[in-house]
């Protein structure tokens, strides 16, 4: 499970969202749920990243009703998660780009101080929350980002 979470994760942080969606249908199709509920509930989150970056905003807000129920079922306790399912749930409601762009700062806002508190780490190990609000804040897929941000540090 660990294994096909992280070869969905790193096709999306490629960007090839339709290869990382398959990877998490197989993994999400797993209702063996003892094994590691943890990572069942990191891949629906990435669910709701995929869709997000596929446009399908009327999709995330149903996905988001279930994740959150998901989330809260099995007592997923990470603040970061549950603003990001907010957030996505109400995406189909941003009505233009620069409104957009508004929410993903309200966000990024409300995650930042998190990624400091011990409790949160592990949620931003996982999946890089914050380097995926930046990226879209750049208007750049997350490896120009990450290359971006390489850059900037070895020079």
């Amino acid at each position: 499970m660990h294994y096909q979470f992280c070869i969905a994760a790193l096709y999306f942080y490629m960007g090839n969202y339709d290869a990382a969606l398959n990877e998490l249908n197989v993994l999400l199709d797993n209702k063996n749920l003892e094994t590691l509920p943890a990572y069942h509930g990191y891949a629906r989150i990435l669910h709701l990243l995929i869709h997000f970056e596929l446009d399908n905003d009327l999709l995330l807000e149903s996905l988001g009703r279930a994740t959150y129920r998901f989330l809260h079922q099995h007592q997923s306790d990470y603040q970061v998660e549950m603003h990001l399912v907010r957030f996505m749930r109400n995406v189909s409601q941003i009505p233009n780009k620069r409104q957009m762009i508004i929410a993903l700062q309200n966000l990024r806002d409300k995650l930042t101080p998190l990624q400091n508190e011990d409790f949160e780490k592990e949620a931003f190990e996982v999946i890089h929350y914050l380097d995926w609000i930046d990226s879209k804040l750049a208007n750049c897929s997350m490896v120009e980002w990450t290359e971006r941000q390489a850059t900037k540090i070895l020079n």
